[in-house]
């Protein structure tokens, strides 16, 4: 017997080559934005919006597609991946404005470390906020604008430096409870995010430890041998808990509600808010 032939809601002119016409202009698209244009979200999001207009005129009944993606947007999956994003953003620009970065710094001066130690100790700053905050490239941003003239003054490898602050803001980003790719994976997957962080943490560790160690070598191959002189702020030491507010507070939910998104972004996000309200 026969197995029936699946029906789809919406069909387009080249059937299924048609359909794969968007997500290829899509996948194409955001890789010539990023990569040749340096174009960031915003670029992204005409790219996406191209990509639905192609989908519109390639679709055959186009109330039909108009419906299904409007169907789509509905889905609370979306809306809860739309609110971590933002806050994933909101988080990064206030990593700028709260002190964050120059206190980790004036920890970094007071320890005093050959040069060859300041990619891995790149590394692990990057772990430490993307890991805390859920955000890989507020890490990114806030962390390399520190960072890359510092290993220029030090005469450190711009690449490796580089390479540590990629990597450890992916690496904290990809643990993070209140990260929207944690969340996102959570939810397409249909698991806890608990769940989700502890099956990634065996991998993870073994993979950031392994990184760590290569940082070291070949940050200490390329070392001078002598110690960087770095001046840091003292006054800026109190940042420092921002740090660990946001673990406690997403620690906190988990146990008070149960897995899953709670408020512990919002939560993390009100000191760091009064605190640059009150710079200005």
């Amino acid at each position: 017997m026969m197995e029936a032939k699946k029906s789809y809601p919406v069909s387009y002119y080249g059937g299924h080559v048609g359909a794969w016409l968007c997500v290829a202009l899509a996948v194409a698209g955001i890789m010539y934005m990023l990569l040749i244009r340096g174009g960031g979200t915003k670029s992204m999001m005409v790219v996406l919006f191209l990509s639905l207009v192609l989908g519109l005129i390639l679709a055959k009944d186009r109330k039909a597609y108009g419906d299904e993606m409007l169907k789509g947007l509905r889905e609370s999956m979306v809306c809860v991946i739309c609110v971590a994003f933002f806050m994933a953003g909101l988080l990064s620009a206030l990593l700028k404005t709260s002190g964050l970065i120059e206190a980790l710094i004036w920890v970094m001066a007071q320890m005093n470390v050959n040069t060859g130690f300041i990619p891995v100790i790149a590394f692990l700053v990057c772990v430490l906020i993307s890991t805390a905050c859920g955000t890989s490239t507020g890490a990114v941003t806030a962390v390399s604008a520190v960072m890359c003239p510092l290993a220029g003054e030090l005469g450190i490898d711009m690449g490796l430096m580089c390479g540590a602050i990629i990597s450890g803001s992916i690496f904290g980003d990809n643990l993070a409870p209140i990260s929207d790719t944690t969340i996102a994976s959570s939810q397409t997957q249909g698991a806890s995010v608990n769940d989700v962080v502890r099956t990634r943490i065996p991998y993870s560790i073994i993979v950031g430890a392994i990184s760590a160690v290569l940082y070291v070598v070949i940050g200490l191959q390329q070392s001078s041998g002598g110690s960087a002189v770095i001046e840091g702020d003292p006054t800026k030491a109190k940042s420092l808990i921002f740090l660990v507010l946001p673990i406690v507070l997403v620690y906190y939910d988990a146990q008070r509600l149960g897995p899953g998104l709670r408020p512990a972004p919002f939560q993390c996000a009100g000191p760091a808010v009064q605190r640059c309200a009150g710079c200005h």
